[in-house]
C-alpha cells in the first residue's frame, strides 16, 4: 500500500464488478461497435466511452483534511462503503456517475487514523 501526505489516511483501492458490465461486454464484441464508434468519430461525433470495471482513482487530501477520490466505470448512481478494520462497511453516500467518472469527498476522513474505501454500483 502507498501512504498519503497525511499519516493519518490509507488509500486502499477495493473494485468490485457487477454481473451488469459482463453483459455489455458479449454484444460490444459481436456487433463490432467498435468500428462504428471508430468511425463516427473519424466524422467528428462525440462518443462517449467508459471503463466496464469500477475503479478509485486519483486520491487527494483536500479541503483542510478532508479526502476526495474519483469513481470510474459504467455510468449510474455508486454507493461508496469505508471502513477502519476490512470486516465492518459503512455507507458513507452516494455519487452520482453521468459519463464514467465523478468525484466523491469524505469530509469525516480527519477523524481516523487509517481508512479503506470501495464503490458499488447500484443496479435498479
Amino acid at each position: 500500500m502507498r501512504r498519503f501526505p497525511n499519516p493519518f489516511l490509507l488509500f486502499l483501492l477495493i473494485c468490485l464488478a457487477t454481473a451488469a458490465p459482463a453483459q455489455v461486454v458479449a454484444p460490444f464484441a459481436q456487433t463490432n461497435l467498435a468500428d462504428t464508434v471508430a468511425s463516427l468519430k473519424s466524422q467528428g461525433v462525440s462518443v462517449y466511452t467508459y471503463p466496464l470495471v469500477v475503479s478509485l482513482s486519483e486520491p487527494q487530501v483536500v479541503n483542510g483534511g478532508a479526502f476526495s477520490f474519483s469513481v470510474t466505470g459504467p455510468p449510474g448512481v455508486y454507493s461508496i462503503l469505508d471502513t477502519t478494520d476490512l470486516a465492518t462497511w459503512t455507507q458513507l453516500g452516494t455519487v452520482q456517475n453521468v459519463i464514467g467518472s465523478a468525484t466523491f469527498t469524505d469530509l469525516q476522513s480527519t477523524n481516523s487514523t487509517q481508512k479503506f474505501y470501495r464503490a458499488l454500483l447500484q443496479i435498479p
